[in-house]
């Protein structure tokens, strides 16, 4: 309860082949750009994974699998299983393409979106996203992703809520390569969530384990919960630390109160208070 420790892993490269690696052990997660899975680097302890990992070494096909356990954190013993498979292929022009699939299962200490702490969430992620270059000027990154899954009661099994929901992102960035201006762009990001009470369904879209804060900071927790969000930005050049960025949200969050977007982040998450 002292110390964390974040990773500690052993790497078993050439298993079975040259091709294939395993690493087994604490470590990091990386998928989606980390809008979907990410080390969460942002705060003090970081995000880790007790967990068994393949995967391959191979310049143009990746195929990356995963069995773990969300690490604890001092004083917390929560015990979320999460597990997967990513397929990346990366052409010679450098365009990723990745079709992937996540399970989910929280146990019903612990909440997946505000306020349903008492519940046990099964919960399926399939998804895929390509990114690239359209021309040397014109670079382009989508993303699709489809859950479903269902919440039930522990004391009344019979008791559940199917999980339904959507996210699509859409991303053009423009090189202008002006002395001043380099890059203009935009971002549009669209997530299915509930805006009334609706007992036995869920639409809110869960973004599992994000992380990557580089533009939004903690906002990127509910970013693609319930939301319609339109960014757009500009990389100038007035001097080497100064980027502008303007963005525009609308969403709505199914709870009786908005903890977790009004206040710190970290406790609100899974408190629901």
């Amino acid at each position: 309860d002292v110390v964390r420790v974040h990773q500690a892993y052993i790497d078993m490269k050439h298993f079975p082949d040259a091709s294939v690696s395993m690493r087994i052990g604490r470590q990091e997660l990386k998928y989606g750009r980390e809008a979907l899975v990410g080390a969460d680097d942002w705060d003090l302890d970081g995000r880790s994974f007790d967990a068994i990992r393949l995967f391959t070494n191979n310049p143009l096909w990746n195929v990356d699998a995963f069995y773990s356990l969300v690490a604890d954190t001092p004083g917390v013993h929560h015990k979320i299983h999460f597990e997967g498979l990513n397929l990346k292929r990366t052409s010679l022009m450098k365009t990723v393409n990745e079709v992937y699939g996540f399970y989910l299962s929280i146990p019903p200490n612990v909440s997946l979106v505000d306020n349903t702490r008492a519940t046990e969430s099964k919960l399926y992620t399939i998804g895929t996203r390509m990114e690239g270059k359209l021309n040397p000027k014109w670079f382009y990154h989508w993303m699709l992703n489809r859950q479903v899954g269902r919440m039930t009661m522990p004391t009344t099994p019979e008791t559940r809520v199917d999980i339904d929901a959507y996210n699509a992102l859409l991303n053009l960035d423009y090189f202008v390569g002006h002395t001043v201006l380099r890059n203009a762009g935009f971002e549009v990001t669209i997530s299915t969530g509930d805006k009334a009470y609706t007992p036995t369904k869920m639409e809110t879209f869960s973004p599992l384990f994000p992380s990557n804060h580089d533009r939004s900071g903690a906002m990127d927790w509910w970013g693609m919960m319930n939301s319609r969000i339109l960014t757009l930005y500009t990389f100038l050049d007035l001097s080497r630390t100064l980027e502008m960025l303007m963005e525009f949200h609308s969403f709505a969050i199914k709870s009786n109160g908005a903890a977790w977007y009004l206040g710190d982040m970290s406790p609100a998450w899974f408190s629901g208070a």
